[in-house]
């Protein structure tokens, strides 16, 4: 099953760490096995956040951790504040043969569908708050952990929070110089959707105007993440009055109308781009667009999460976004393009001479790169058809898929299928992959 394990390193003098840090988890089904928790160049450092999904067998429900380091590297000590754990739940058969069996009123079958939006997910929490390193405190670089009573949480109860905000909350603080822009009336704030951990639950934003001495708060209370959301990575904010961000009980009820007031100041399009039906027509790029209207433009808006299609921007289709900001006034005009980032890459999938070794599921890949680049997860057939012609038993087929550049040294692949089909079952023996020169 997948894991998201958070790590929270103190912010304290020399808290960081250049060793190589491993965990394990413990529960009532097992153990897994050690886990590397890296994903770039320079993590665990001072007073940083950090996710790290990972692929591991299902425990159960867990009841202690086994964290540490190796000690190697210059600054190897490490100051560990605490560690959050997310699992899905899962389900036995019998239960989802109750459920099955079971029949219900059409009014309980509506509100059991709206309780299942969201899977329910297990929420752990380790408190540390200690040294791990060979001249502070037992001088241990290993510790094991277990859960705060009650850091069990099941993720629909959250009415749609992140249980790692709640739980991890962080302040950043930037200096920022420029001209007088007299009063603030918005701010736009996104970032670029690189790195294996992009997802960003954005709180608010707090701007100090020195000169002036005037405080502007922007609240956000959303996603900026292309699998979560609205699928958005930009956001405009306006700023509001004080009162709706405080946090007493007196104010308990300003977050509604915290949104009446945001949507008020706000505009929702929808936006329909349809791919040509010419000979490689599609694209993978990242494609952007920019709306510009009598009041003013939305700036540079990646349209990242199709609504009607999980691969975007194919031949001859049509993908639907939704791109939210403040009033334009009247739309004039659009300008829209892309990056043009994308590399190919031949793919030969060898699937096993055993018996039932085929699968007519949908295959997709991930690449990763150094410090922790990886592409976006790629399906490698277009559609039904393909699907049941290729990755049949004792076969070689060959891809030509264009991806996001993740550099000249290829770490490691993520490949698998989404279980559709009627032989989903798949024995793979090998993959061969060669990044193309632009020339073929």
């Amino acid at each position: 099953i997948n894991y998201e394990i958070c790590t929270v390193t103190g912010d304290v003098r020399n808290a960081g760490t250049n060793a190589k840090v491993f965990l394990q988890v413990y529960g009532e089904l097992g153990k897994t096995e050690v886990l590397i928790l890296k994903n770039r160049s320079n993590n665990h450092e001072r007073g940083a956040l950090e996710k790290f999904k990972i692929e591991a067998v299902d425990v159960g429900r867990i009841y202690k951790i086994r964290i540490g380091h190796d000690g190697t590297g210059l600054a190897d000590g490490w100051f560990l504040e605490n560690v959050v754990i997310k699992k899905m739940v899962t389900k036995t058969n019998g239960q989802d043969k109750k459920k099955k069996k079971k029949k219900k009123k059409p009014t309980e079958e509506k509100g059991e569908e709206e309780m299942n939006q969201t899977d329910p997910m297990e929420v752990y929490n380790f408190v540390a708050h200690r040294w791990l390193a060979r001249d502070e405190e037992d001088k241990e670089l290993v510790v094991e952990l277990t859960p705060e009573e009650g850091s069990e949480l099941e993720e629909h109860k959250l009415q749609g929070c992140d249980p790692l905000c709640l739980v991890l909350l962080q302040v950043d603080v930037f200096t920022v110089k420029a001209i007088d822009l007299g009063e603030l009336k918005k701010l736009r704030i996104r970032h670029d959707d690189s790195g294996s951990n992009s997802a960003w639950f954005l709180e608010r934003i707090d701007i100090i105007d020195t000169k002036e001495d005037r405080m502007y708060y922007f609240p956000c209370q959303r996603w900026l993440a292309v699998e979560e959301d609205d699928g958005q990575i930009a956001r405009e904010l306006v700023p509001v009055a004080e009162a709706f961000v405080m946090k007493d009980s007196e104010n308990a009820g300003s977050v509604a109308t915290l949104g009446l007031e945001q949507k008020a100041n706000s505009t929702t399009f929808t936006v329909r781009v349809r791919t040509g039906d010419k000979k490689n027509a599609g694209t993978d790029s990242n494609v952007f667009i920019i709306l510009y209207g009598s009041k003013d433009d939305t700036g540079t808006i990646y349209l990242k999460a199709s609504k009607t299609n999980r691969n975007k921007f194919e031949r001859d289709k049509v993908d639907v976004f939704t791109v939210e900001c403040v009033d334009l006034g009247d739309l004039k005009k659009i300008k829209i393009g892309h990056d043009n980032t994308v590399v190919p890459y031949e793919i030969n999938v060898y699937t096993s001479d055993v018996f039932g070794a085929g699968t007519d599921a949908d295959v997709f890949i991930v690449l990763y790169g150094a410090d922790g680049v990886c592409t976006q997860q790629k399906p490698l057939c277009q559609n039904k058809r393909e699907q049941r012609m290729f990755f049949k038993r004792n076969s070689v087929n060959q891809f030509i898929v264009e991806l996001e550049d993740v550099g000249d040294i290829l770490e490691k692949i993520r490949i698998g299928h989404d279980g559709s089909g009627i032989n989903s079952g798949w024995h793979l023996d090998q993959v061969e992959i060669r990044r193309l020169l632009p020339n073929g």
